[in-house]
């Protein structure tokens, strides 16, 4: 049982860090997301907390859901140590893709970093569920390869209406590609 609780430990955490920054009062939420020029005046905490503040509930509850989704199919693979390391280096690598290679002013969710501990989880799963993670690694593909190919910088979700940084989810799928194969070469 202890195991069980401890596996879903910090994959509530973050989405309990959702919900707490989307409660904070506005004029305190303006300190959260990234955002160019605050970073550049020396506001580093941004490369992490933009990745928890979200447009609105909507925004925030989709992302809530695909950790939970997330958890669900890779369950109790990460461990909350390596939550640890993995949120905040997609977080800092997606923000460092988003800073230096768009011309994007702000940021904010947490998809970029979802996509790449999918992308990361599937590499490092891959002998386990080779079918699934080719499936997720396939479906993370042509959906990269489709934002990217529509020449646009954000895009609204037909379904949640909220507008999507497409480059996040490139860079989120780069960062687990490196890290999950980094992982792989560290196994061995």
């Amino acid at each position: 049982m202890r195991r069980q609780i401890s596996v879903y430990l910090i994959p509530l955490l973050c989405c309990a860090l959702f919900v707490a920054a989307q409660l904070i009062p506005v004029n305190y939420q303006q300190m959260l997301p990234l955002n160019r020029v605050a970073v550049g005046h020396g506001e580093w905490w941004r490369l992490l907390s933009g990745h928890f503040i979200h447009i609105n509930w909507t925004h925030l509850i989709f992302n809530a859901l695909v950790v939970i989704l997330f958890q669900g199919l890779y369950r109790g693979f990460f461990t909350w140590r390596q939550w640890l390391v993995l949120v905040p280096l997609l977080c800092i690598g997606v923000s460092a893709g988003i800073l230096w290679l768009t011309p994007l002013k702000w940021y904010m969710g947490f998809s970029g970093v979802l996509t790449g501990l999918l992308v990361a989880a599937a590499i490092l799963q891959w002998r386990q569920m080779p079918f699934i993670n080719a499936v997720v690694l396939a479906a993370i593909g042509i959906k990269v390869f489709m934002e990217q190919l529509s020449g646009k910088e954000v895009i609204v979700s037909t379904i949640s209406h909220v507008p999507t940084a497409v480059d996040a989810h490139l860079y989120g799928a780069v960062c687990g590609l490196v890290l999950g194969t980094l992982g792989v070469v560290l196994r061995r």
